[in-house]
């Protein structure tokens, strides 16, 4: 994934793996709506599906912490 959706997934400030889900804390309000639109998600977790040979689902979040 090369676009703007890929670096807002990149500026994270945690991650958290449950089983087959994966939690990204996002540092911002405006990356968690870029990771969010219709279809970017779904990229997101095909480029991971591609990467790791797992279905992974995201959840996307906004870090309580500035």
């Amino acid at each position: 994934v090369n676009d703007l959706t890929s670096d807002s997934a990149g500026n994270y400030a945690s991650l958290d793996l449950d089983g087959e889900r994966l939690t990204v804390t996002l540092k911002s309000a405006v990356d968690q709506t870029m990771c969010d639109r219709p279809g970017a998600k779904e990229r997101l977790e095909e480029a991971l599906k591609q990467k790791t040979g797992q279905n992974i689902r995201l959840d996307f979040k906004v870090s309580e912490v500035p």
